[in-house]
């Protein structure tokens, strides 16, 4: 990113993408534009970087429902915060760019920001459904049949001639964007197709009177300003308590990735605390860190603060919604099985057979980058799964759950679960691997076992070396 976005006017600018009368034109809609760029870039696109990121921050930092001149806003806005920048005048001209989407034939730059802007045009139908949805919330106070009308000019103009103008632009995105763009129009002119509803000003005191019944995907919950201040808090345990390290970052690629992970420490897990610190700390907060978790914990009065820093309900569907944002998406394949694995057998990987992560990959297009931790099965001595204890306890009859481990910790001694023993400060030690592109290695139409065994095989073999690192247990 071009040392012209400081801490400052990157924290000035998230602060306008988060505004609450947003809903399409908000900090996933930047996260979204920006990961296009990657795409673009790494096709083999030569484009001025700096700029077009540049443009990417700016070019709806000013925007407000109804206005016909945000884009002019917008511009007039990157050219008074950039004025030291000698990018000023370009990232100011591909704002404005934006008004249009028809760059000059040999305007790379123009084009290359062209297609990240409307890439979400050609993203799956479930995504394209939701942006849809959320235009049209954003102009919820127009009635249905002159929101219908204009919306299908707009769309009608889009799909004469190409939708994209690089070549990687239309590879990528064309077709798919044709097809959600036929079927809107198909929407829109079939009879009832849109929906409003008309509520009192006692409904929400301070909210509009007609709005539509969207509910905003778990992926836009995501609060960059609250996570960067939780990581602020957590970092002296992490660092401290555990002396945690994180290596391997620097290969990390770019765009949406799926992390998968072993799962330590039990009740207290500290895999995501310490990849996510690491993470943040070398890459910043304009890349959100996903984690996909059980339904349990957005129960409660906690489950928004969890929501809003990066945990998701673990679905196929927001998954894929959030790796095609270009989000970084923690899975811990093995789940409780693993996370409650005796200490002996800390230095295994194993799933318990769970392949699913491997299509969430391939659906979504982007490479798996092995994980793998050493140390959080030290945080106390466990000893069984206790999936027998479980069955005598009639668990798995009457709640579905297959364990009850048994460990042995500090101060409470012998627990299944409960009492709950204070976790040890271990020294916990995460290597990040290189990325594995599935398509690249294993072909179009790749056997899944056969890719799940050499991720396995991957994390294993790195594991192992952890493990002969490793002389004592605790202190590392």
């Amino acid at each position: 990113m071009s040392s012209a976005l400081s801490d400052e006017l990157r924290d000035e600018l998230l602060d306008r993408w988060s505004e609450p009368h947003r809903r399409h034109h908000n900090v996933a809609h930047l996260r979204e534009v920006l990961a296009a760029v990657g795409l673009l870039a790494d096709s083999g696109l030569v484009f001025d970087r700096d700029a077009v990121d540049l443009a990417a921050w700016f070019h709806d930092a000013v925007y407000d429902v109804g206005r016909d001149d945000n884009e002019d806003r917008s511009a007039d806005l990157a050219r008074e915060r950039l004025a030291e920048s000698p990018l000023r005048d370009e990232v100011a001209r591909l704002v404005l760019l934006t008004k249009t989407h028809a760059p000059a034939d040999g305007d790379v730059n123009g084009a290359v920001f062209s297609d990240a802007d409307l890439s979400v045009l050609g993203s799956d139908p479930t995504r394209y459904a939701r942006y849809a949805a959320a235009v049209r919330e954003e102009y919820a106070a127009v009635p249905d049949d002159v929101f219908a009308r204009a919306r299908v000019r707009v769309l009608t103009a889009l799909l004469e001639g190409s939708v994209f103008h690089t070549q990687a632009g239309r590879e990528l995105w064309e077709d798919r964007a044709r097809s959600n763009l036929t079927g809107e129009i198909r929407d829109l002119t079939s009879p009832g197709t849109i929906k409003t509803r008309t509520r009192s000003s006692s409904d929400d005191p301070g909210g509009p009177v007609t709005t539509t019944d969207i509910e905003p995907s778990e992926v836009t919950k995501w609060d960059p300003g609250l996570t960067e201040r939780v990581m602020g808090w957590i970092r002296p345990l992490i660092k401290g308590y555990h002396r945690a390290e994180v290596r391997g970052l620097d290969e990390f690629p770019p765009g949406g990735a799926l992390v998968v992970s072993n799962h330590s420490g039990g009740l207290f897990a500290m895999d995501v605390p310490v990849f996510a610190t690491g993470f943040y700390e070398k890459y910043g907060y304009d890349r959100p860190v996903f984690t996909l978790s059980h339904d349990i914990i957005f129960t409660g009065p906690t489950a928004d603060f969890f929501r809003k820093t990066g945990f998701i309900p673990a679905n196929h569907e927001n998954a894929d919604e959030a790796l095609r944002s270009g989000g970084v998406v923690v899975v811990f394949p093995g789940g409780d099985y693993d996370v409650y694995r005796p200490t002996i057998s800390e230095s295994k990987i194993d799933f318990d057979g769970r392949t699913g992560y491997v299509r969430a990959a391939l659906n979504a297009g982007v490479p798996i980058v092995p994980s793998v931790s050493i140390g959080g099965q030290q945080a106390q001595l466990f000893l069984s799964r206790g999936e027998w204890l479980a069955k005598v306890a009639r668990l798995d009859k009457l709640m579905r759950v297959k364990i009850l481990p048994i460990s042995f910790g500090f101060p409470f001694g012998l627990s299944a679960v409960l009492p709950v023993n204070v976790p040890l400060p271990t020294k916990i030690v995460t290597q990040v691997l290189a990325p594995i592109d599935i398509v690249a290695q294993f072909g179009e139409d790749p056997d899944v076992d056969e890719v799940d065994a050499h991720v396995r095989h991957v994390m294993q073999r790195a594991l192992d070396e952890l493990a002969r690192e490793r002389r004592i247990p605790v202190l590392g």
